[in-house]
């Protein structure tokens, strides 16, 4: 049962004489046993953490997918504007626009300033964000303009609007009708492109898909002011939705004071004045 192992002599007074050092098997045992049982902890651990993460995945497959979309469209980040889908707002099929005074819906839909359409940041911005060549901004030729996508389509919304009311009203419409055949195929290829896959419940309302359903939307107020920021502000104001404006300079001709391109634009006027109507030659 015990083994010898050789150790150094030991001098005593008289004569040397050699210990034996007994190695106990058991001790051997033990200290095999103690490596085994701590690998199949680890083992068995790695298989906890393994079989929990499956179970997170499962469960948000099967019950809680509606809890982490949101989530993930809050991560989708604008590559211009820095913006994500972090702003809950529910849907709804009757709001002020559609209000029975026609007087109301009608100050509401107005009330949507055209404004921000238009950005003027540099060209090297612009080339940075993969932008193609577009036109010079009046006042600055290191600048370009560019139009924001909603800002457009807002715009088309409401000439198509008043188009509708005028010939519901048997009035002559105001807008020529290849403008709205042009708006509804930008809308057209807006909305496809987009393919807004999100599944609207129908519980509420006959008809009334995803009525009070929490939209995940970008927070329109921050992208107003984004385009209105002093580095982008191009001095813009739509002027008119419904009028073909033959002198479009004029609608650049609003930089506030303080503004970096405000002399530029105050020269260009004062040797060439304002146009008394931009609406017409």
């Amino acid at each position: 049962m015990y083994s010898y192992q050789k150790v150094e002599t030991i001098d005593d007074d008289e004569n040397s004489t050699q210990v034996p050092v007994l190695a106990n098997r058991t001790e051997r045992v033990q200290s095999w046993a103690t490596r085994i049982l701590a690998l199949i902890v680890v083992v068995l651990s790695l298989m906890l953490a393994w079989g929990w993460h499956c179970y997170q995945e499962l469960y948000k497959s099967v019950a809680g997918e509606h809890v982490e979309s949101w989530k993930i469209m809050a991560a989708q980040k604008s590559p211009y504007t820095g913006l994500t889908f972090d702003t809950q707002i529910p849907y709804s099929h009757h709001t002020e626009y559609t209000s029975h005074n026609k007087t109301h819906a009608d100050e509401m839909w107005e009330s949507l300033s055209i404004d921000p359409m238009v950005i003027a940041p540099t060209k090297e911005w612009a080339k940075e964000k993969g932008l193609t060549e577009s036109w010079a901004f009046p006042w600055d030729s290191n600048r370009q303009i560019y139009f924001i996508k909603v800002f457009h389509q807002l715009h088309c919304l409401k000439v198509m609007r008043r188009t509708y009311h005028q010939l519901w009203a048997g009035e002559e419409a105001s807008i020529p009708s290849d403008h709205i055949e042009h708006c509804l195929d930008s809308l057209r290829q807006d909305l496809m492109c987009k393919a807004d896959d999100t599944p609207m419940p129908s519980l509420k309302l006959y008809n009334g898909g995803g009525e009070g359903q929490a939209m995940q939307c970008k927070d329109f107020d921050k992208l107003v002011a984004w385009t209105q920021a002093p580095e982008r502000n191009a001095c813009y104001k739509r002027l008119t939705d419904y009028q073909v404006i033959v002198h479009s300079v004029e609608r650049y001709a609003f930089c506030p004071r303080g503004s970096e391109h405000y002399d530029a634009m105050e020269n260009y006027f004062q040797k060439h004045g304002h146009y008394a109507d931009p609406f017409s030659e």
